[in-house]
């Protein structure tokens, strides 16, 4: 999955996220700002991010205000919905399916 839809809902609901620089994960995840990234098969750095995490409530509370932002900015359907519209309008085809 190149974006796990499980750091899309927990960011949703403000929760922050800790994940590996794999896949799609740093496109959802910017280090430091919404979350924090580790490198894969690093177990002390994994445990050194929740620590930090739980030691440092404000960074949690705003890293998860941050997540929450980007997901509804970049993931709200109706906006989805708004974007393909447009994108089939601009190759001609109408909200029917035909062509003009």
């Amino acid at each position: 999955d190149g974006l796990p839809n499980v750091i899309v809902e927990a960011q949703s609901q403000r929760l922050p996220v800790i994940s590996t620089t794999v896949s799609g994960v740093p496109e959802l995840v910017s280090d430091g700002e919404n979350g924090l990234l580790v490198e894969p098969e690093d177990p002390k750095a994994l445990s050194q991010a929740l620590q930090q995490l739980i030691v440092n409530t404000g960074q949690r509370r705003e890293m998860g205000k941050k997540g929450e932002e980007k997901v509804r900015r970049h993931f709200d359907h109706e906006k989805s919905i708004t974007d393909l519209t447009g994108l089939f309008a601009s190759i001609g085809i109408t909200p029917d399916g035909g062509r003009p």
